[in-house]
């Protein structure tokens, strides 16, 4: 395990210590499965007006992360963050059904109020309820796979400031890895 940069760089398949990777404190035990995937950036980007046509950018969508390399980690969590985690989810479906309310309030055109304000308002609630939630809840995002490698944003820079410099993919490294 290094650190590049502010990113984490971890062999494919290695074990996380029992510290919380986003706190940096005691895991003691406790664990997540978490699957993170990566897809090359610029044929998703190629493709990006293909996903405003209906239908299509389902499609698109799916056959872009078929290619996709992913791989599922063992992350450690400390009791904090975990707590954390769940009220960000919770919170989140409330803020959902209290988008959804305003939605369905303004379809239903009463008098005396704006429809086009209560949807505008309930889209854009949901929209923000929704980015907030990802972004908060999020372990690690990878932005870089290779075949021996995985890079990972979001580790806390505390646990990142105790691991070694990435010195980089040599020949030598690439030998050991595939002799085990």
């Amino acid at each position: 395990m290094w650190r590049d940069g502010a990113k984490l760089v971890i062999r494919r398949g290695e074990q996380f210590p029992d510290r919380c990777v986003k706190t940096n404190h005691p895991a003691h035990g406790r664990r997540k499965q978490h699957t993170v995937s990566w897809a090359d950036p610029l044929a998703i980007v190629a493709f990006l007006p293909l996903l405003f046509v209906p239908f299509l950018g389902d499609i698109l969508c799916h056959f872009l992360m078929m290619g996709a390399e992913d791989e599922t980690l063992s992350v450690g969590l400390s009791e904090e963050w975990s707590r954390k985690r769940i009220a960000v989810i919770l919170g989140t479906v409330w803020v959902v059904i209290a988008s959804l309310m305003f939605i369905l309030l303004g379809l239903a055109n009463l008098p005396g109020l704006e429809p086009w304000l209560l949807i505008g308002f309930g889209a854009l609630l949901l929209i923000v309820a929704l980015v907030f939630c990802v972004k908060v809840s999020t372990l690690l995002v990878a932005t870089r796979i290779t075949e021996h490698y995985l890079w990972l944003r979001g580790a806390h820079p505390d646990f990142l400031a105790g691991l070694p410099e990435w010195p980089g993919e040599t020949a030598d490294q690439m030998a050991r890895d595939e002799t085990g």
